[in-house]
């Protein structure tokens, strides 16, 4: 179930936080690079640690199952 951070950026990003977070990590761009993009997207009404967006992520990057 989605945090209410992750439910709030999915509302804030015109497409969908998934769709954003996945068109950058396939142009290569790292976490950081990733939430601070986030926050400037949001116009700063997001502002997380790349250990955050991270762990929204976890099971695409390492294959465990939350």
């Amino acid at each position: 179930m989605p945090t209410p951070l992750r439910r709030l950026a999915d509302n804030l990003i015109e497409g969908g936080v998934d769709r954003f977070v996945t068109d950058r990590r396939k142009d290569g761009k790292s976490w950081r690079a990733i939430a601070l993009d986030l926050r400037d997207t949001s116009n700063g009404q997001l502002d997380i640690t790349p250990e955050t967006v991270r762990g929204w992520y976890r099971e695409a990057t390492t294959g465990a199952v939350a």
